[in-house]
């Protein structure tokens, strides 16, 4: 009986893990409006110290703490959204250069879907993360990992587009 019962949960647990993970695929993938202008990722170096010093100066008593936290926990969440419609956005700038450009592009193809599974894997990891801090088990030093490789990611990508741009521009 135990045995069927861990194999439910089990399933239950891949299927939220497998809904999540087309939730993040699906979030890169929308649709928005192309914009040439380059995305600041200088604003992700203040969610880095955030994450940095996420459980400094924490109050004593213990409701107030789990009330600090699950607000530090929300804008922790407000700043991935963000980076992700940033980094969708960027994606999306590199779908448009590799359809117009002259030449067939392989190598842009690949690295696109490449970063796109691995961004949406990684979204997957903080979540995980996240709601296991807030039942006392996470640990915010794997979240703050994740999202400096995520945000070291989405400069390589931009420098990427800019090479990508001026190589479609021209033609190299």
């Amino acid at each position: 009986m135990f045995f069927w019962l861990a194999c439910g949960l089990f399933a239950l647990a891949l299927a939220a893990a497998a809904a999540g993970f087309r939730a993040h695929l699906r979030a890169l993938d929308a649709r928005c409006q192309f914009s040439a202008a380059a995305i600041e990722t200088e604003r992700y170096q203040v969610f880095i110290r955030l994450l940095r010093n996420l459980d400094n100066d924490l109050p004593d008593d213990e409701r107030k703490r789990a009330g600090v936290k699950a607000e530090r926990r929300e804008r922790v969440r407000a700043y991935l959204r963000a980076l992700t419609k940033d980094y969708g956005r960027v994606l999306q700038q590199l779908r448009v250069i590799a359809v117009d450009s002259n030449t067939d592009r392989p190598d842009l193809i690949s690295i696109l879907e490449r970063n796109r599974l691995t961004f949406a894997w990684m979204m997957c990891r903080i979540d995980l993360h996240l709601c296991l801090d807030r039942w006392g088990l996470g640990n915010m030093d794997l979240v703050t990992r994740d999202v400096i490789e995520l945000v070291d990611g989405f400069q390589a990508i931009q420098l990427r587009t800019k090479f990508f741009t001026e190589s479609a521009v021209w033609g190299h």
